[in-house]
């Protein structure tokens, strides 16, 4: 005697909107607060490193990318993570560097770019996003939570 495996057919217009979501959802990877669609490409970060640590005497940071094929401008968005805001969040045209000033002692930070085509398209991200810090007052590093 065969044995039939019980299966559930719903239509999808009589899906939940919430099951809507979350189908469509899969489209997406997640990457804590930033989302990269899988038709994009990877923007390689060159600076600064992963998890990287400035003194707390740093007064500028030059972020630094590969530029990819078909990008006509780059977005650079840096979030404190310690105060929960961004930092930074603005075109810097079509470049591969763009220096910041003045960030908070003790913070840590999170940092990707964003590659946009003509048609004002993202076509590219940074993934994972970076993670960097900076020494508090005292000189003292404050550990990376991922």
């Amino acid at each position: 005697m065969k044995t039939m495996k019980p299966s559930l057919r719903i239509p999808v217009a009589r899906l939940p909107l919430v099951f809507l979501k979350i189908i469509l959802l899969t489209t997406t990877l997640i990457v804590g607060s930033v989302s990269v669609g899988l038709g994009q490409v990877n923007v390689p970060t060159i600076a600064p490193a992963q998890n990287q640590v400035f003194p707390n005497t740093t007064t500028k940071i030059t972020f630094e990318w590969q530029k990819i094929s078909g990008a006509s401008y780059y977005k650079l968005v840096i979030f404190n993570i310690t105060k929960s805001e961004a930092h930074y969040d603005n075109n810097v045209g079509d470049v591969n560097n763009k220096e910041i000033l003045a960030f908070t002692y003790g913070d840590e930070y999170r940092w990707v770019i964003q590659a946009y085509n003509s048609t004002n398209t993202i076509i590219g991200e940074t993934n994972p996003a970076q993670l960097f810090s900076i020494e508090d007052n005292l000189g003292a590093c404050i550990e990376f939570s991922v």
